[in-house]
Parts: structure tokens; sequence; C-alpha cells
């Protein structure tokens, strides 16, 4: 078991930080969710953020996918049997094979086909529902960071929980760094 000692400093940790930093500073949805993109495309090859819609889990952004992919034409019904409906209908992170689950091929397909080791399905709950589900993957499970993904995804939607706040009570701007008087040395 890692204790907090070795979990300080590192290129990755402070990436992380800086991630959750700046989505924990954006005062709206689609910036929070802008950052939250870009920050887990960051850390694996594809993702999609799947927005629920009347019991329908739709594409509304992604990354890493080749030009003119369409992330809205990605519907899952409910009930569908692969990993990002269960992460909806569970509310909890799902990491698993893609061939986990039949319906996963279904998805992978709406997605572009390419072949998928590992999938990683993060809810972000907003008011006692899930609201949306991240989705992550990669051919090759050496290329592969779901646990910082997860952090996001929960950073995420405590942040976008907090927008309303934000909203009535701005936060500060921060101050401007101070530099050092110059000394000037006596000849």
């Amino acid at each position: 078991s890692a204790t907090l000692d070795s979990l300080r400093g590192g290129p990755e940790w402070e990436s992380l930080a800086e991630a959750v930093r700046q989505m924990e500073a954006q005062a709206d949805q689609t910036a929070i969710l802008s950052r939250l993109i870009g920050s887990a495309a960051e850390l694996a090859p594809r993702v999609v953020l799947f927005v629920l819609k009347g019991g329908v889990l739709t594409g509304s952004a992604g990354r890493g996918f080749p030009a003119g992919f369409a992330p809205r034409s990605v519907i899952i019904p409910a009930g569908s049997n692969c990993s990002v409906e269960l992460a909806r209908s569970e509310g909890d992170f799902v990491l698993e094979p893609a061939s986990a689950r039949p319906e996963n091929r279904a998805l992978l397909d709406a997605l572009g086909g390419q072949p998928i080791e590992w999938m990683l399905a993060a809810p972000l709950w907003i008011r006692d529902r899930v609201a949306a589900v991240l989705y992550a993957d990669t051919p090759d499970a050496g290329d592969w960071h779901p646990d910082p993904i997860r952090v996001l995804a929960s950073v995420a939607a405590l942040s976008l929980e907090a927008v309303p706040a934000r909203a009535r009570h701005p936060r500060p701007q921060p101050a401007p760094p101070v530099e050092a008087p110059a000394h000037h040395l006596l000849p």
C-alpha cells in the first residue's frame, strides 16, 4: 500500500495537480468539461465525454480520434451491456478489458473500430445522479494511466456541483507575483 510520502513529487503528480487546479478555477460548466477532456487526453490515447439526456448517453466531445469523427453520433441506450452504460447504471468506475462485455464491440465500432485492449468509464455525479460518463481507452496497456483519469473525473464532478456557488461568490483573482526589491551595491 502506498503511503503519502511515496506519492510526493514526480512529474506525473505535478501534472495531475496542475490539471486539478485549473479545473477547480473554472467558473462555468463548459470550461470545466473542456479541461477534463483535455487533461484526460494527456493520460489516454482516446477519450469521449458522454452526457445523459432522457435516459440515453450521447457523445458530446472527444479527443484522439481521426479528423471527421463526430462524437455526437455515438449513442448508448439505457440497458446496453457496455462499460459506459454500466458506469452510468451502477454509478461507479468501470475499468476492464474491451472483451469483458458483449456490447463493448458495438461501442468500439461506433468509435471507429480501432482495436482496443482496455476501457475506462468514469461517472460524473452531479446532484445525486450520474449526469455524464467520461470514457477513455487504449490499444496498449503500457500507454495507460487510468487512476489519474478517475481523479480528474471526480474533481470535475465536484467542480460542476460548485458552479452555482461560484456564480454567487466568485473567487478572488490571485495577486500578481511580487518581485524581490532590487539591491543596490555601493561602489
